[in-house]
């Protein structure tokens, strides 16, 4: 198994990458966490006219950073819907869902990390499944390379994907294969 490594441990990294190319939404979706990817791509699909909105999520700790990343792109202040009370994605799916009845908003661009889409998507269908809300889940160019992931600075996080994974099918009934 050690030996035989590269043959099936990239394909670990790409099972997790379900992120499609980005489409015209009402409300671009910057999940929290990440190093500024996120928002930093949020911000260019928001200049190229994908939606009017960007609604910021996270945990109070990381909204400042996530929000200085975007404003410092040209993003006025006032486009901004903030959620800084997300705990977990299960968590962050559910306060958003509330946020977005509440704008009666139609359809969402989910933007995250391409190792957290798979997870990610599973997360906000579980919840958003009683809503008419369509989903789409984009990720911007991590500059992972695949196929030595262990390698890169993601190595822990992307990893830990395959600890959360079976967690949310037991603690939530979300299955993400």
């Amino acid at each position: 198994m050690l030996l035989s490594h590269p043959l099936w441990l990239p394909k670990a990294y790409y099972y997790l990458d379900v992120s499609e190319s980005p489409v015209p939404a009402d409300v671009i979706i910057v999940l929290g966490g990440g190093d500024g990817q996120r928002e930093t791509f949020a911000s260019e699909l928001y200049k190229q006219g994908y939606a009017p909105r960007i609604l910021v999520s996270g945990d109070g700790s990381s909204m400042a950073y996530a929000i200085e990343v975007i404003t410092e792109q040209g993003i006025p202040r006032s486009t901004l819907v903030i959620n800084d009370q997300a705990t977990s994605t299960y968590n962050e799916a559910q306060q958003v869902l509330k946020l977005l009845l509440q704008m009666d908003v139609e359809s969402v661009l989910i933007i995250t990390d391409k190792f957290h889409t798979r997870r990610a998507l599973a997360t906000y269908c579980h919840v958003f499944r009683s809503s008419d809300i369509d989903l789409t889940i984009s990720a911007p160019d991590d500059g992972i390379d695949g196929s030595v992931w262990w390698r890169s600075k993601y190595r822990k996080q992307i990893a830990v994907e395959y600890i959360k994974m079976p967690y949310y099918w037991l603690n939530y009934g979300i299955w993400s294969g």
